[in-house]
């Protein structure tokens, strides 16, 4: 009798486990997502567009406990910092300060731009309301602040001036387009508004008559190079993803998961977010994110960790379940043959070679090349053309893989002018020609990737040298080379102290090896705003 009860019940438990799971699998399966507040509009749009050509497997908005995917903002990401490793940026709400293109001191204030402290003087009560306070000019003529009734904006724009805004000295425009015309229309005024506003339908440039108030970040009275990015709105929304543009004025949209992987459905739709979804932020009022930024997100969503195939719950559950009872086993197994050897005989881990260090000993230097302080290095041919390559340096630094976008046939190039552009999940690098000269030949095989091999076997261009005995005079043999090439690490360590201080100090371990050498590919490992900096205060310093 108890063993009929017991196999009764033992049979309902089973029953009962296997219909759960199956309801949970099957629940599982659905694209469910859900907005935090102030996307849900975004989120709708999202949904029609994206389930009219992708019927079988159709968006499904839910509540947020039910959601496998939300659409949110970067404030609900930092208060669930989980969420922080598993979601994908896909837009912005960018807020700018914008003054009319025509005033008539605009030539100065694109020159010394103005400081955030200065601004925030404007908008309390007690200060004059004229453009002296930001130019310095005292004819400069009075000022007219204009901002838009959306109390969101409003407290982010508070946020990054660091004081309450006084209603009282502003105009509040009920609409997007009250704004435009009354910027427009008064020479004199300056106002905040989300970057939509001021672009024009294609989004190539901005509307006739604006400008975005350049900001003079570090306060000493001009816009340095490393400031100066407002001319156009594709150098700007890419400034603005590498981190030069003030971050309290913007707000990234995200797609997060609830889990820690992603179903191919739940990846299907982010792709489709980043690419044909784009034109839904603009229509909602937000920013799309430049080609490079969403090739870069495009690229992490192919890397297999992160996406999982769905699969039967319940079997996958009960083959976890065996293989932890296996892998228990094991390991007492292994425990007790440790504690029966001993372990004396273990090597510690610091003994260990440590591999994929990146030195002066660990760069090809062939002899025979002539190399430039450009990174480059050139070979005569027998038939008079010269052979040019990126030098082993570069290739460690940014890693084998990386592609490279090369010039066409044809074309003139001038020593010192940008030759090669390395591409790397969205973030690129230039360097400049060694010599002057017509491209004549490219190698097709380095354009998909440097591959390993020799420094001669990817060579990238066959250049028919202008003047070859004049342009080789600046180059360097091997042994002078390899003395130059200290220097270089010397410069490279102080970057990358720099660089690592200014923008990413939690990735600094990730530049050296154990003893602290440099790691071979480090770059790889590093954000744009690095390879931007790489670019302008290392490789073009030398110039």
């Amino acid at each position: 009798m108890k063993t009929r009860f017991f196999l009764s019940a033992m049979l309902l438990f089973v029953f009962g486990f296997s219909t759960y799971i199956k309801a949970e699998n099957e629940a599982s399966q659905k694209l469910t997502v859900a907005a935090t507040p102030g996307f849900e509009a975004l989120l709708s749009g999202w949904e029609a567009a994206y389930n009219s050509s992708n019927p079988e497997s159709p968006v499904i908005t839910a509540e947020q406990s039910k959601a496998g995917l939300w659409v949110t903002g970067s404030e609900y990401l930092s208060q669930n910092p989980e969420l922080n490793k598993k979601s994908v940026i896909v837009g912005r709400n960018v807020i700018v300060p914008v003054f009319n293109s025509n005033h008539p001191y605009a030539d100065l204030i694109n020159q010394q731009g103005v400081t955030p402290s200065s601004l925030s003087n404007l908008f309390q009560s007690g200060e004059i309301m004229n453009w002296s306070v930001l130019t310095g000019n005292k004819t400069a003529g009075k000022i007219k602040l204009v901002v838009m009734n959306d109390p969101s904006m409003l407290r982010q724009i508070e946020i990054f001036l660091k004081c309450k805004i006084d209603m009282d000295r502003v105009t509040v425009c009920a609409t997007e387009s009250d704004f435009r015309t009354l910027i427009s229309s008064d020479v004199l005024a300056l106002g905040f508004v989300n970057l939509p506003v001021v672009l024009n339908e294609n989004e190539a440039a901005f509307a006739k008559n604006f400008s975005i108030l350049p900001i003079d970040r570090d306060e000493n009275g001009r816009i340095d190079p490393m400031e100066n990015f407002y001319q156009d709105a594709e150098t700007f929304t890419r400034s603005v993803w590498i981190g030069k543009y003030p971050q309290t004025l913007i707000n990234s949209i995200s797609i997060a998961s609830a889990s820690a992987s992603l179903s191919p459905d739940q990846a299907a739709f982010i792709n489709w977010v980043l690419s044909q979804g784009q034109n839904q932020l603009v229509i909602n009022g937000f920013t799309e994110l430049s080609g490079p930024e969403r090739q870069a997100n495009l690229s992490k969503l192919s890397q297999p960790l992160i996406i999982t195939e769905v699969t039967d719950t319940f079997s996958a559950k009960l083959i976890m379940l065996l293989m932890i009872i296996g892998g228990i086993a094991i390991i007492g197994l292994l425990v007790t043959w440790l504690f029966s050897t001993g372990i004396k005989d273990a090597k510690p881990l610091a003994n260990r070679q440590v591999s994929g260090v990146f030195n002066e000993g660990s760069l090809a230097i062939p002899k025979g090349l002539l190399f430039d302080k450009t990174h480059t290095w050139a070979i005569m041919e027998a038939n008079g053309s010269i052979k040019v390559g990126l030098d082993d340096f570069i290739q460690q630094l940014t890693g084998i893989g990386t592609k490279i976008s090369a010039m066409e046939l044809g074309e003139k190039v001038t020593k010192g002018d940008r030759l090669i552009t390395i591409l790397s999940e969205g973030k690129q690098m230039s360097l400049r020609s060694p010599i002057s000269g017509i491209i004549k030949a490219k190698n097709p095989d380095v354009e998909q990737g440097i591959t390993p091999g020799s420094l001669v076997e990817n060579w990238i261009y066959k250049i028919e040298p202008a003047n070859w005995k004049r342009d080789s005079q600046f180059m360097f043999r091997a042994d002078q080379y390899k003395e130059w090439l200290k220097g270089e690490f010397t410069r490279l360590r102080d970057f990358l102290a720099s660089t690592m201080n200014a923008h990413a100090p939690q990735y600094a371990h990730i530049t050296l090896q154990d003893g602290g050498e440099l790691k071979e590919g480090l770059l790889t490992e590093l954000g744009p705003e690095v390879w931007e900096d790489f670019q302008n205060g290392f490789l073009d310093s030398v110039r």
